[in-house]
């Protein structure tokens, strides 16, 4: 019985078969064999979605060709099948069709590979049956050696290798990347396993008003971004405006020719342009204010220690109005405060005080009164003080070493 079993479809006579008919049967094998080696053309169904060439057992057929190359109109992307699945074999496959829709080549549940219009790929099965794949053949083709290409169109990437450390020379001394429908760009990977790259891109075409050239140090630097953070030295910036910017350590304000540093707050745009500003003193010597660690009461100004030391204090005297208090609260220098609660509160002594600050302290309503030293001494000792229901305190700071002094 005749069988078709090989990758090529020929007929393969059993013993003692053929009589009289062996030769017609070795003439046509040879024939198909040549064929294998040919260019062979298949007209797809106009718009079909699926289409399947199945090579012919013993006979003539396009799908046996090495070369085939696919006809017709489609509307969409066609799956084409390759049959039987138990055939392996090389072929170059051209997607001529009309209608800019790619073709999909398959043999099996596996995988299989696209070829958009208008190009070719070399692909092979691999006859596995139900589960058969079709290969790219040319994915990770090696060139070794010089290889002379007249025009070179590329869809994806192209990579060429130079070894660790040669790269690629173009003596000509320019490039032109021209786009495919998005912006051109260059992707430089970084020293391990390529892991990662930084990307130079083209602006949008919205962006252009003409050509641009960008000019790059004359020196070894390192360019920096608008996101990034970075150490600018010796850079002057005339008239910028800076939106919220974070400045770490300090801002020094040079005086101008004729004037001392200032910085103009203006009002709300909605308002107008007026402004209020801050200017330095002409003076004979360095000084520093430092601000309270608090926003003050309702009433109060900022005074001076002497030193430049600023603290919220209410005008008239060395007492505030009395303050009732039910929870936890942080004293300013010359508090007077009434704690009304059954449970125990905690009052907290001002963290940074001057000699003569007093704080008074009235406990009633039940509960005991913790006073927080906040760091500072409470006669004489590093500890907290305590005071209970009925009892008042006034307390007054003489120094570190004292701290506030209980009268």
């Amino acid at each position: 019985m005749v069988t078709y079993v090989n990758d090529l479809r020929l007929s393969e006579l059993a013993t003692g078969e053929g009589s009289g008919t062996w030769g017609n049967t070795t003439n046509t094998n040879l024939e198909l064999i040549a064929e294998a080696f040919s260019f062979g053309t298949e007209a797809i169904t106009t718009n079909a979605d699926t289409h399947t060439t199945t090579i012919a057992d013993g006979s003539t057929d396009p799908g046996r060709s090495l070369f085939l190359k696919y006809t017709g109109t489609l509307d969409s992307a066609c799956t084409i099948t390759i049959g039987p699945n138990t055939v392996s074999k090389l072929w170059f496959i051209e997607n001529a069709t009309s209608g800019s829709q790619s073709i999909i080549i398959s043999q099996g549940s596996g995988a299989n590979v696209t070829i958009p219009t208008g190009q070719t790929k070399a692909v092979y099965s691999d006859g596995a049956g139900s589960g058969a794949a079709i290969v790219d053949a040319l994915v990770d083709l090696d060139l070794t050696g010089t290889t002379t290409v007249a025009a070179l169109t590329a869809s994806g990437n192209v990579q060429v290798a130079g070894g660790s450390t040669n790269g690629v020379a173009i003596s000509q001394g320019a490039i032109s990347i021209k786009n495919g429908g998005a912006q051109s760009y260059i992707d430089f990977y970084c020293e391990s396993s390529n892991a990662h790259y930084a990307r130079i891109l083209a602006p949008a075409h919205s962006a252009f008003s003409g050509n641009i050239t960008l000019t790059l140090p004359a020196t070894t630097d390192t360019l920096v971004g608008k996101t990034t953070t970075d150490t600018l030295t010796n850079k002057t910036l005339t008239t910028p405006t800076l939106t919220t910017p974070i400045a770490n350590a300090g801002i020094q304000l040079k005086n101008g020719a004729t004037s001392a540093g200032f910085i103009e707050f203006f009002e709300d745009s909605d308002n107008g342009t007026n402004k209020v500003t801050l200017i330095g003193p002409a003076s004979t010597a360095d000084i520093t204010l430092t601000l309270p660690s608090s926003d003050g009461d309702s009433g109060q100004v900022l005074t001076t220690d002497g030193s430049g030391v600023l603290s919220f204090a209410t005008v008239g005297g060395a007492y505030n109005s009395w303050l009732v208090k039910t929870s936890a609260y942080t004293a300013l220098a010359g508090d007077q405060i009434i704690v009304n609660s059954s449970s125990a509160v905690t009052i907290t002594l001002p963290a940074s005080a001057s000699a003569g600050n007093t704080v008074t302290i009235k406990a009633t309503g039940g509960g005991t009164v913790t006073i927080g030293r906040n760091s500072q001494k409470i006669n004489s000792t590093a500890s907290d003080g305590t005071l209970a229901s009925g009892s008042a305190t006034q307390l007054v700071f003489v120094d570190s070493t004292i701290g506030f002094l209980e009268l």
